[in-house]
């Protein structure tokens, strides 16, 4: 593992699944919410995620296990979800389009995060304001 500002990003060629380049993105979201922007991975699945969900983990680190798994798009309400937690997405493209997951601060995908979590990447942020997430196609 390796340090990036304030989040702690597994190392991709931890697993034979992730490829052996990996990039982050080092500065904050637009939102000030702590962020990686691109672990390049093979498709696979991580840390208890399977391919094709995107995952709500119970804290900020994959060990703390995966608490929610979302399948379909639209947007999913969360009710008790709070602290620091990383929300993964482990989703593939969809007919050439990519399959994209945010954050939102109301209830059914209203008034959601404008920086979209790309495929096989994740994002860390506290979720004490995040009421939904949202999953859509790019």
């Amino acid at each position: 593992m390796f340090k990036i500002g304030t989040v702690t990003v597994m190392a991709a060629v931890a697993l034979a699944a992730f490829s052996t380049s990996a990039s982050a993105d080092t500065g904050p979201a637009r939102d000030g919410a702590a962020r990686t922007s691109s672990v390049s991975v093979q498709q696979g699945p991580w840390a208890g995620c399977p391919v094709g969900a995107v995952c709500l983990y119970k804290g900020s680190t994959w060990e703390s296990g995966v608490d929610k798994m979302f399948w379909s798009y639209g947007a999913h309400n969360l009710s008790n979800v709070y602290g620091s937690r990383i929300l993964f997405n482990n989703q593939v493209a969809d007919g050439g389009r990519p399959a994209l997951a945010t954050e939102c601060y109301q209830y059914n995908g209203g008034n959601c995060v404008s920086d979209p979590i790309d495929m096989y990447t994740y994002r860390t942020r506290n979720f004490d304001q995040i009421n939904s997430v949202k999953l859509y196609l790019g």
